[in-house]
């Protein structure tokens, strides 16, 4: 599955070169935003900062993120951290604490409560429901 996946990212990106010419300023912003938020959302959360790597406010990086995902920044980055949060507790060779670590949480009680907001269960919860199903 993961190689069909970075099959697929390989083609997007041939692709989507000749794309992006006809896209608004608002459009690159938000491709250029969620591409920089796939390289970066494990060790960074912060909107500050992929506003900052952007030149734009926080503000404008919202708005203009909002206006064409219909979702904002930080949905975006945070459905980057759940996603990949469920990966790793798909994988029981990993623990808590160490998937809380990867993705730069201070503690696994903080990653705790950010994937129950998130997601309406504990990651113990997650990671049990799915070993349970058949």
């Amino acid at each position: 599955m993961c190689t069909f996946i970075y099959e697929i990212a390989a083609l997007s990106k041939k692709y989507s070169k000749a794309v992006n010419s006809h896209l608004s300023r608002k459009e690159k912003i938000s491709m250029n935003f969620i591409n920089t938020v796939k390289r970066n959302f494990k060790k960074e959360r912060s909107l500050q900062h992929y506003a900052a790597e952007l030149a734009i406010t926080a503000k404008y990086l919202t708005e203009t993120v909002k206006e064409i995902t219909g979702k904002s920044a930080g949905e975006v980055i945070d459905s980057f951290v759940i996603q990949e949060a469920r990966m790793l507790l798909d994988n029981a060779s990993f623990s808590i604490a160490e998937i809380a670590d990867e993705l730069n949480f201070s503690d696994q009680s903080f990653f705790g409560k950010f994937f129950k907001r998130h997601t309406g269960v504990s990651p113990k919860e997650y990671r049990n429901s799915f070993n349970n199903l058949p």
